[in-house]
């Protein structure tokens, strides 16, 4: 057992390549996420603490060791003859900063597998804004999800690592605060505002999607600490304006994959029945690549990068055509908009019906 960088090293080694080790796995524990937890605060259940601490300090009364409390970096009181912040977590009125929750269970029989399956809740600071994660979180189409959806119309904040989404689909949006919900346990805190092109001020705070006015954009904020966690898991592939697939996407598995992709294309792509294509608009040519490689793993070719101006800025856009390629999208990706997805099938079912189709295509679909 050692530290690194102030860290508990019970379980793994971490490098400076220690995201490298955490994108190739399924599942991200507490131990995974210990380099970007620092400065946070944890709520642990009140039994199991109490055993923590007792088991940490060797004593029944840790508050009045001088010292554990020192070991732990606390300051003992010499009037009171304590270190009251230990009674304030065991009564639940504060939660423990996270730099000397890892001190207490280097010196205790316990490990971080054991915290994390007691974790109520975590947050980035002793106020509010906290998420309450089920772990180990899993890396499955969910997440994926989320990242898509953050590539696409969202941000994490470059300065503060909010998270942030917006769309004027309500189906879009929902999708995202379920998301959001099933691996942080949270809400969002929901705006809204006409869509104005360039306008960044929101004019009215909503309390459910549902309330959004009609033909106004939701935007769905959440706090530091998601951004933090994605950041950690991802790499920072949305800092600010600044978007990038990284190489813990590009790596992940394909249920992670599949949610990412799907996000995407409801954020960004389109499908036309009546021009016969699906096609993906991006202001950055790199991810157009990338995203290009990730459709081809499940046999869905896309014809080349094109460039186009759109306000005096270049744009750039792939098209899916053929219907083997319509057909392994429907079956493996899909839209979450119903809009989007009615089209596809729409253009599925006509191509269907076509007399080359007839003619020419037996179905080499994809398949697990």
């Amino acid at each position: 057992m050692g530290f690194i960088n102030g860290f508990i090293c019970k379980q793994i080694t971490l490098t400076t390549e220690d995201r490298i080790y955490t994108y190739l796995k399924n599942e991200i524990h507490l131990s995974d996420l210990v380099n970007c937890l620092g400065n946070t605060h944890v709520s642990l259940n009140l039994d199991f603490l109490k055993e923590l601490l007792r088991n940490a300090s060797g004593t029944e009364h840790p508050a009045i060791d001088r010292s554990f409390v020192e070991n732990i970096g606390g300051t003992f009181n010499e009037n009171a003859k304590n270190y009251n912040s230990i009674n304030t977590w065991l009564q639940g009125k504060s939660t423990i900063p996270f730099n000397k929750l890892i001190k207490i269970v280097a010196l205790s029989s316990f490990s971080l597998n054991d915290i994390e399956n007691n974790v109520i809740s975590i947050k980035c600071g002793p106020r509010k804004g906290e998420i309450y994660p089920k772990f180990p979180l899993r890396i499955d189409d969910k997440l994926g999800g989320i990242v898509g959806h953050i590539m696409g119309d969202g941000s994490i904040c470059e300065k503060y690592n909010q998270v942030f989404f917006c769309n004027k689909n309500r189906e879009l949006l929902d999708e995202f605060r379920i998301q959001i919900k099933y691996i942080f346990g949270i809400e969002p805190r929901i705006w809204a505002q006409v869509p104005v092109y360039g306008r960044t001020s929101w004019e009215k705070r909503v309390y459910s999607i549902r309330e959004i006015p009609e033909n106004y954009i939701g935007g769905l904020f959440y706090p530091r600490i998601c951004g933090l966690v994605l950041h950690k898991i991802f790499g920072k592939f949305a800092n600010g304006r600044n978007k990038i697939i990284t190489n813990e996407i590009r790596n992940a598995n394909n249920s992670f994959k599949k949610g990412f992709l799907r996000a995407m294309f409801d954020d960004e792509g389109s499908a036309n029945s009546s021009s016969h294509m699906l096609k993906m608009h991006q202001d950055n040519v790199q991810i157009l690549e990338n995203l290009r490689n990730m459709l081809s793993e499940f046999g869905i070719n896309t014809n080349p990068i094109r460039t186009y101006f759109k306000r005096n800025k270049a744009r750039h856009t792939f098209s899916i055509t053929g219907f083997k390629n319509y057909y392994n999208f429907n079956k493996v990706i899909g839209f979450s908009s119903s809009k989007k997805e009615m089209e596809l099938r729409t253009l599925i079912k006509k191509v269907e019906k076509s007399k080359f189709f007839k003619k020419k295509f037996a179905l080499p679909i994809y398949s697990e």
